[in-house]
This record gives structure tokens, sequence and C-alpha cells, in this order.
């Protein structure tokens, strides 16, 4: 009976040593995640100021003046309101991608909390045995 509980609790350790480390490494690839997706939020926050700022200089301009907006390589002469419409699409866009990237971090945070919340059930439930 004893070498049958002890090779049970062996099982049961190494089920745990297994849990933690699947544990460590989603915790580190969300890590990795979030780190990514801080760094594209930044990257989208910036290019709104940027859309802003044009869209600011140009609003300044007499309303039939023709202006560039850059396609690639080359330049396109279009007129200002055109171009406003651009800047503002484009600050659009930006926000519903940052608000897209914001939702994923929340659930890979909350994903991460249910596995460490399982995790300690599982502890707890062996100790409890």
């Amino acid at each position: 009976g004893l070498a049958v509980r002890a090779r049970g609790r062996g099982m049961a350790d190494e089920e745990l040593r297994r849990a933690f480390s699947e544990l460590q490494v989603k915790i580190m690839e969300t890590n990795q995640k979030m780190r990514l997706a801080e760094s594209q939020i930044q990257a989208l926050k910036m290019n709104i100021v940027h859309a802003q700022l044009t869209e600011k200089e140009i609003t300044s301009l007499p309303e039939e003046t023709n202006t560039y907006i850059s396609v690639g390589r080359i330049f396109l002469l279009q007129p200002r309101s055109d171009v406003k419409m651009l800047l503002q699409q484009k600050q659009t866009e930006a926000k519903e991608k940052i608000s897209g990237i914001e939702t994923n971090m929340q659930y890979w945070g909350k994903n991460v909390k249910e596995t460490e919340a399982n995790l300690r059930d599982m502890v707890s439930h062996r100790r409890d045995k």
C-alpha cells in the first residue's frame, strides 16, 4: 500500500512540475506579446499625432490649395479636402487598431490569471490529500 501511495504522489508531483513549467512558458509568451502590443500601440499613437498635426497645418491653407500626398515612392497632387479626409480616416483606423490590440491584451492577461488560479487549485488540492 505504501509503495502505491508513493508512486501516486510521484505522478502528482510530476503533474505539478509539468503544470508549473507550462505556466512559466505561458507567462513568458504573454509578456512577449504584451511588449509587442505596447510598441504597436505607441507606433499607432505616433501616427495619430502625425496625422493630427498634418491636418492642422493643411487646414490653415486656403480651401482651393492643392496639396501632395505620398503614395509609395511618388507624390500625387490632391485637393486639400481629399487630403484632410484621408488624414481623418488614418486617425480613425489607428484608433480602431489600438482598441483591438487593447482587447487582445486584456484577454491575454485574463488567460494567464486563469491558468495561475488553476495551478493554485491543483496545489491546494494536493495539500488537502
